[in-house]
């Protein structure tokens, strides 16, 4: 049986999964493991203590959901 931790864990993965596939690629460059997947930012440092495995920056994780909710 799942629990909420995985079932958000699913969600997470979806709402990336549709933001890397509706925006365009940010231009190639050094890409550190610390780096959004969707806008090639580094995601700060505050988000990764509290979100370890975040693969997205505040502003397109924000994006993703409002796009994931239309």
């Amino acid at each position: 049986m799942a629990d909420n931790a995985d079932r958000a864990a699913e969600q997470q993965g979806v709402i990336e999964n549709a933001l890397l596939l509706h925006r365009p690629r940010p231009p190639r460059r050094q890409v550190s493991g610390n780096d959004c997947l969707a806008c090639g930012k580094e995601i700060p440092a505050q988000r990764l203590a509290v979100l370890p495995n975040a693969c997205l920056c505040v502003a397109c994780q924000e994006d993703a959901e409002r796009t994931m909710g239309q």
